[in-house]
């Protein structure tokens, strides 16, 4: 609430004699001592009727100046009493500190004063419960479909009419809800947590703002942050708001890294293939696992300074994301165009992942290398028992999953097609029930030549 709010309230018969400013009004305090802010702490309406001054002793200029220096408000000054008007030095100095001076008449007692502000902060509080929980609601529709992320920074911002940006444990912007420049103080507080290796909140809050870190869960390194500033005296409840945004992006970000990543490894694979000089089979291998991405007619390949597909920026939709199974590099192929590449070096210089360098062929037999990979075991393994696990896979995939069938393509019993099937499922660390898996291991199995069927009971 503000002073103005109460001034609302014609019953108690208040006048301004200083405009009061617009900040927030926390409590009441009433008080006859010579100084008393070093009992305050900030924020509220000061009672006082003068009573030590009646003699016209008081030094009310220097007096205000101190409540000023402790973030007093404003001052009531019940007349009546002890005096019969407000002081005129007094206000003065309100004017001249920005401190709202307001005369509290007689027959307006302070208790009265003081319990109207207080039904007036409980009637703030349950309007921010409802609005808090009216806002959680909206964020959680948010989760969904393209842009999720940035849809849920935007709606948090507005709802605690800050600012929101997502960051990296460097403290470089990933996300953002205004072109202002990152907080020196957010970027250190950020700092610090890595520094720490908390996975805690952090905050940092003033008189003027509040800034608050939270670490998103997403399941992966790197980690990133959420950093939230609003305004002073940030409630409870909106720092619960804070932590539901926080979990929510997790969760939004972690599905995006996934997406991002399997679809890129698809990618990777069709780059080599297009490197290779086989941009039939690039096409057929963009097609089957690439989110429905597809090549250019004529295709610049561009490496820029990243550490996963996960750190780059949202980038034009003409660009593919690309991760060379050989190599681990992340590339990107998109149109020979000029202005796409100028945008997406603008796009990356503004998260801080560095300037672009066309790529260059990376050698022949990609395909080959990368089934190796997806069929290469997690422990060791005979070729007697690999090759028995391969003819497996095989045949379970090209029955279309039919166990029945594929048991008796290989002329063995049921029961032990699926303990070769769990056995494989372990062994290359892919789940069968997994239609991207089953893909996968599919054009794998066919680069590498899948093996003789047959095996014994």
């Amino acid at each position: 609430m503000t002073v103005a709010d109460l001034l609302g309230e014609d019953h108690l018969r208040l006048r301004v004699l200083a405009p009061p400013p617009s900040g927030r009004l926390r409590w009441v305090a009433t008080s006859e001592l010579d100084d008393p802010a070093p009992f305050l702490d900030g924020g509220e309406l000061l009672l006082t009727t003068g009573l030590h001054a009646a003699g016209g002793h008081r030094d009310w200029a220097g007096w205000l100046g101190r409540l000023a220096d402790a973030g007093v408000v404003a001052v009531g000054f019940g007349t009546g009493l002890s005096h019969a008007t407000v002081p005129d030095d007094l206000v003065r100095a309100g004017v001249e500190h920005g401190v709202g001076v307001l005369e509290v008449p007689q027959g307006t007692p302070f208790i009265a004063v003081t319990r109207t502000v207080a039904d007036l902060l409980r009637h703030g509080e349950n309007a921010a419960d409802a609005a808090a929980a009216r806002l959680e609601r909206e964020l959680t529709r948010d989760v969904t479909g393209p842009g999720a992320a940035q849809r849920l920074l935007q709606r948090l911002a507005r709802g605690l009419e800050g600012s929101a940006w997502l960051v990296d444990g460097g403290a470089a912007v990933l996300r953002a809800t205004t072109p202002d420049a990152f907080p020196a103080e957010a970027a250190a507080l950020v700092a610090r947590m890595v520094e720490d290796g908390r996975s805690a909140s952090g905050s940092d809050i003033t008189r003027d703002r509040t800034l608050l870190v939270r670490p998103l869960e997403v399941g992966s390194a790197p980690r990133p942050y959420l950093v939230v500033r609003s305004g002073p005296r940030f409630s409870r409840t909106w720092h619960g708001v804070v932590g539901a945004a926080a979990a929510l992006l997790g969760v939004v970000v972690g599905r995006e890294r996934a997406d991002v990543g399997s679809a890129a490894r698809w990618a990777g694979c069709a780059l080599d293939l297009l490197l290779d000089g086989q941009v039939a089979a690039a096409h057929e291998v963009l097609g089957a696992g690439g989110g429905g991405a597809a090549l250019p007619p004529e295709v610049r390949v561009l490496r820029p300074r990243a550490a996963s597909a996960a750190d780059l920026p949202v980038l034009p939709p003409v660009v593919v994301v690309a991760v060379s199974p050989r190599r681990g590099d992340v590339a990107l192929l998109c149109p020979d165009d000029e202005s796409v590449v100028r945008t997406v070096e603008d796009a990356l210089r503004g998260v801080g992942v560095g300037s672009l360098q066309l790529a260059s062929a990376w050698g022949g037999g990609a395909l080959g290398t990368w089934a190796e990979a997806v069929l290469a075991p997690r422990g060791p393994l005979v070729p007697e028992d690999a090759s028995g696990l391969r003819a497996a896979v095989h045949a379970f995939l090209l029955h279309h999953g039919s166990r029945q069938e594929a048991a008796a393509a290989l002329g063995v019993h049921r029961n032990t097609l699926r303990h070769r099937l769990s056995r494989a499922e372990d062994v290359l660390g892919r789940s069968l029930a997994s239609p991207r898996d089953r893909a996968e291991l599919w054009l794998a199995l066919e680069a590498a030549g899948a093996a003789p069927t047959g095996g014994g009971r």
